[in-house]
């Protein structure tokens, strides 16, 4: 089967209204940036659309919540839209769970060529080329409503055998997508690019959102420009939109010295971020320094955290290359030795019990009784336990632990690791 080549974009979770969240006492250059990110990272889709001439954009899902945005966000859509309005480019936007389209002005209105999929239930188009009337691409799509059940199995190949795209916000398997005749699901819903399979005349794909706004979604965000052969054959291409960059750091220090030049460690990675990430002028760095335990109480009891994270906001957070070390954490390498539990002292005592704890010799549970709190809250503490995985909760042990030991040993400090 032969079709008309063509390209369009696809987008999605653009979150126009969203913070960045798990930043505090930021400087006002930063705060500026961060506030004009999602829409400059935006800007540039839409800027890209019309650079690549794309026949339409696709747009699938948590693109603004007025109510949130204000009315910035509506009149920032409709000025684009009418951009690619006047360059004879349609927009089709399948809505998600909060885009609530009664929360724009009355005095908002957007071009005809812009097409809404407001209905939770599958609604198709078929997009003709503006040049001749060739019938391109069925387009289906289905907004996403709380309360609805999304159901891959309502979207059906066209008939008169187009090339076919559904267009969704929503997360699934593989199972649920393949082999259903679609050639191309244009899925929202992921913040990550993400591919969940690629063949030929077959693609399910998420381009994640152009903008990033939290440390669980680190590395490069943008959206992607399609193409699509005569032999159906789809080709995507992703390209970067964001303004700000979430960088998830791990330095891991050499367990056997006593004394590492952390700050010296961590200046250098620092440099060596800002050059493998240097189409960004905004970094956000979360720092994990992997050390071993002894190492990581002498530096918690010398305060070095603060230290080191007031000493590189000095260096990389001002100037047009901004890189800001937003928080910095330990992790330990190993465990702690297991004489310790063996000291008949507080210390021992209070690490045997917690070997024992991890061992099974003594199973912790929480009882309503022993805390004064309703049943509710005792559920939901205990679901909330139970959502942990082994590794997790091996994590949360250690931390614990080491926690404690530093409570327990005295102002003398803990011996340097020999």
């Amino acid at each position: 089967m032969r079709f008309n080549a063509f390209r369009f974009l696809h987008a999605s979770d653009l979150h126009l209204d969203a913070p960045f969240e798990g930043l505090s006492n930021i400087p006002e250059a930063l705060t500026e940036r961060l506030i004009d990110a999602p829409y400059q990272a935006a800007t540039l889709l839409f800027e890209r659309a019309l650079a690549d001439e794309v026949e339409f954009v696709l747009l699938s899902g948590d693109i603004l919540n007025a109510s949130r945005s204000g009315p910035r966000g509506p009149l920032f859509l409709a000025e684009q839209f009418r951009k690619l309005d006047e360059a004879g480019i349609r927009v089709y936007w399948a809505t998600g769970r909060n885009e609530h389209l009664e929360d724009w002005s009355a005095s908002i209105h957007l071009p005809e060529s812009t097409v809404l999929f407001t209905n939770p239930q599958v609604q198709a188009i078929v997009h003709r080329r503006a040049e001749d009337g060739a019938s391109l691409a069925c387009i289906e799509a289905v907004a996403r409503q709380p309360g609805h059940q999304l159901r891959t199995s309502d979207f059906q190949p066209n008939r008169a055998g187009l090339f076919t795209i559904a267009m969704l916000h929503g997360m699934a398997g593989s199972s649920a997508f393949a082999g259903r005749g679609v050639h191309y699901w244009a899925l929202g819903g992921s913040h990550q690019p993400r591919t969940l399979f690629e063949e030929p005349t077959e693609v399910a794909y998420w381009p994640g959102s152009p903008q990033s706004r939290r440390f669980s979604e680190p590395g490069p965000h943008g959206s992607a420009v399609v193409t699509v052969s005569e032999q159906g054959e789809t080709r995507i291409f992703p390209f970067l939109t964001d303004q700000v960059r979430h960088i998830c750091a791990r330095v891991e220090l050499d367990t056997e010295s006593a004394t590492p030049d952390v700050k010296k460690i961590l200046v250098q990675r620092m440099q060596e971020l800002r050059e493998e990430h240097h189409e960004i002028n905004t970094l956000l760095v979360e720092w994990t320094i992997v050390a071993h335990p002894e190492q990581i109480i002498q530096f918690q009891r010398e305060g070095q955290e603060q230290a080191w994270l007031t000493s590189l906001r000095e260096q990389f957070g001002e100037g047009e290359r901004l890189a800001w070390s937003a928080s910095l954490q330990f992790e330990p390498a190993g465990t702690l030795p297991p004489q310790w539990r063996e000291d008949d002292t507080l210390r021992g005592d209070f690490l045997a019990m917690m070997h024992a704890v991890e061992t099974g010799e003594v199973a912790l549970s929480l009882d309503a009784e022993d805390f004064p709190l309703d049943q509710n809250d005792t559920d939901e503490i205990q679901q909330m336990l139970g959502g942990f995985t082994s590794q997790e909760i091996m994590e949360l042990n250690l931390e614990i632990a080491l926690r404690g030991v530093d409570l327990l040993s005295g102002q003398e400090g803990v011996e340097a690791k020999s």
